[in-house]
């Protein structure tokens, strides 16, 4: 999932769910239940965590208020398309995002540092 500035910020800083109105773009294919990635407009990563939405219905709700949700697929699901509680924010502290391999990334709410290739 692609995210605009906003919803990046209020990610990082508030600790919110993702809301559809904070996605830009939707790349590839998913299933509700599945892992997807969060991108910020430059393309780092900022999250990952478990989607409420399948890659087809994600894409009919984006840029949508969460009262949109029901009249656009027919149904109403949740509000958020990942849950707080089904997420974990990335905190990017070295080295370059430019160079993502072998990077370091901190969960801020626990202060664990871990290692993961991209």
């Amino acid at each position: 999932l692609e995210l605009d500035a906003g919803a990046v910020a209020v990610l990082r800083e508030s600790g919110k769910s993702l809301l559809p109105v904070g996605v830009t773009a939707v790349r590839g294919r998913f299933a509700r239940g599945d892992v997807v990635l969060c991108k910020d407009p430059n393309g780092v990563e900022v999250a990952r965590g478990l989607v409420n939405y399948s890659s087809d219905e994600s894409s009919q709700i984006l840029r949508k208020s969460s009262q949109e949700i029901a009249s656009v697929l027919g149904y109403k699901g949740e509000d958020e398309l990942i849950h707080r509680d089904n997420m974990v924010i990335l905190r990017h502290i070295g080295p370059s995002p430019t160079h993502l391999s072998n990077a370091t990334y901190a969960l801020p709410l626990t202060g664990c540092r871990f290692r993961f290739a991209v």
